[in-house]
């Protein structure tokens, strides 16, 4: 058989650490042009892989429908990042097809950071893909972080904020201009980070006025 992926229109998330996902993922397959798949007959084996690569099983049948039905440990996300669900299918005539994963981001809304939501409400050309903005955010935070004069707080204060939103804003301005800087594949994404400009160290470290003496 040849390459399947699953459809585009297959959105999971963003969650949250500390959701428990109840409810059955529908997951529809299809060719290389874009025609849906029947998988009637295949054997699913479906494993869910957290942030730092620790596996369980999930629960994984085909639908009547002819699309992959998944259910995820009832049991809450216990690490943000990015998660990931890989399948593998055992065809009728008994061979293994191995088909692209699909990536999905839990966030840890706790640490006062920027989340993919807020970040959306005030960049309309934020990109669509929640894996993509939220290495972005991640990248820029750490940017933010190491830039930060010690004692960096617990928590970000809101010039530490507006810094990773700009900065985000900032790498991605630059990555449409050289798409070589970014790498989407079946098991790595990465964004190569970019120097910070000027204003925005000044966000993290304001300039402090120096008094004139006549």
């Amino acid at each position: 058989m040849s390459t399947i992926v699953p459809s585009p229109d297959v959105v999971l998330g963003p969650f949250t650490t500390d959701d428990v996902v109840a409810s059955t993922i529908l997951v529809p397959y299809e060719d290389a042009d874009g025609t849906p798949v029947d998988l009637t007959g295949m054997i699913p084996s479906t494993t869910l892989l957290a942030p730092d690569g620790a596996p369980s099983a999930a629960a994984s049948t085909i639908d009547p429908s002819g699309a992959l039905a998944v259910v995820l440990p009832a049991v809450p996300f216990d690490k943000p990042g990015e998660w990931s669900l890989s399948t593998t299918f055992v065809t009728p005539d008994g061979s293994t097809l191995r088909v692209p994963g699909i990536r999905f981001v839990v966030e840890d809304v706790a640490t006062g950071w920027l989340t993919l939501y807020e970040i959306r409400q005030e960049w309309r050309d934020a990109p669509s893909l929640d894996v993509v903005l939220f290495r972005l955010l991640e990248v820029a935070k750490s940017q933010v972080i190491a830039y930060t004069p010690e004692p960096v707080p617990a928590r970000p204060t809101l010039n530490l904020i507006g810094a990773q939103r700009e900065q985000t804003r900032d790498i991605w301005n630059q990555v449409k201009t050289d798409p070589a800087s970014i790498g989407i594949g079946d098991d790595v994404l990465t964004i190569r980070p970019f120097p910070m400009s000027p204003w925005i160290k000044d966000m993290i470290r304001p300039k402090q006025a120096k008094p004139v003496i006549a």
